[in-house]
C-alpha cells in the first residue's frame, strides 16, 4: 500500500463526471419504477465504472474475485427473472 500511483492528468475529473452520469442513469432507472430489468443494467454499468477507474487501488483478481462478481451478477438478474409485485413493493 506504500507504493507510489501513477494517475493521469484529468482522469478525476472524468471519474467525477462519469459517477454523475451513473447517478443520472441511478435515477432514471430506479425512481418510480419497480426494479427489472434496471438492477442488472445498474449492476454491470457500477462495476465497469469501479473496475475501469479504481483498478490502480483494487487488489489483483484471484478466481474467487470473478466468482463473487458472477454470483452478484446472478443475484441481480433474480429482480428481472423473478420481479413480481410483491417482492418488488
Amino acid at each position: 500500500m506504500d507504493e507510489k500511483m501513477v494517475s493521469k492528468p484529468g482522469l478525476g475529473r472524468v471519474a467525477l463526471l462519469a459517477a454523475f452520469l451513473l447517478a443520472v442513469v441511478h435515477q432514471y432507472l430506479f425512481y418510480g419504477k419497480m426494479p427489472g430489468i434496471s438492477y442488472p443494467i445498474f449492476v454491470v454499468l457500477f462495476y465497469a465504472f469501479i473496475l475501469y477507474f479504481a483498478k490502480e487501488q483494487l487488489r489483483k483478481q484471484t478466481w474467487f474475485s470473478y466468482v463473487w462478481m458472477v454470483s452478484i451478477f446472478l443475484l441481480s438478474l433474480t429482480y428481472m427473472l423473478f420481479g413480481n409485485w410483491f417482492l418488488c413493493a
